[in-house]
This record gives structure tokens, C-alpha cells and sequence, in this order.
């Protein structure tokens, strides 16, 4: 059975959850994902690497259109959180649990990167 928003949110830490469920939060969530697709443009094939990437909604909705996507977090509840969210949406994300004062990766080996809220 697909893991609902209401299950989703009660595995989240208790600050992260109630800004999930609060009006102002539901709004700013949507218009920040709006403007990054919208930035993006078509993401279908295109490497992308979400730092801070939380519980992966933005990261999912990635791979949704088509990217391959890196999730970077410093949380191992956050990276859990952005599993179970890829697995319900049947997409495949690759998460790494890490710093983002010290990012893992190579240069160039990503087309784009994004990050939310993770100061």
C-alpha cells in the first residue's frame, strides 16, 4: 500500500512535520518546487544534485520528470525519510548521507544542483 502524506509526515522530526502541515508551509513548499522546475526546465535526463535534500520531495518530483538525482543530507533521519518517499513513488534516488561544507563529489559530475532551507 503507497505510503500516504499523513504517514510520511508522522516519521519526520516534530518541527519539519508541523511546518509540513501548516498552511504557510504547504504554500511555501509549492511555490519553491514550482520555481525550481520552472528554472530547471525539462529535467528528463539531466544529473542533479539536491543538497540538504530533507525528506526528498523535491528530489522525488526530480525523478519523477526524469532525472537522475543525488540527495545529499547530513540527517540519517532525513535520508531515511527520502527513501521511503522515493520507494512510495517508485522512483530510484541516490542518497548520500553527508556534509554539504564538504561535498563528496567530483567536479562536474552533475548538470545542476539545487538546494532548500539547509543554512
Amino acid at each position: 500500500m503507497p505510503e500516504t502524506r499523513t504517514d510520511a509526515l508522522k516519521t519526520l522530526p516534530p518541527a519539519y512535520a508541523e511546518w509540513r502541515q501548516s498552511t504557510l508551509g504547504r504554500i511555501t513548499d509549492a511555490l519553491e518546487e514550482r520555481l525550481l522546475l520552472d528554472r530547471i526546465g525539462p529535467a528528463g535526463d539531466m544529473r542533479i544534485l539536491d543538497v540538504g535534500c530533507g525528506d526528498g520531495v523535491l528530489a522525488t518530483r526530480l525523478a519523477q520528470a526524469g532525472a537522475r538525482v543525488t540527495g545529499l543530507d547530513a540527517s540519517p533521519d532525513m535520508i531515511a525519510a527520502a527513501r521511503r518517499r522515493a520507494k512510495a513513488a517508485g522512483v530510484t534516488l541516490d542518497l548520500v548521507e553527508g556534509n554539504a561544507r564538504e561535498v563528496p563529489f567530483p567536479d562536474g559530475q552533475f548538470d545542476c544542483v539545487v538546494s532548500v532551507a539547509t543554512l
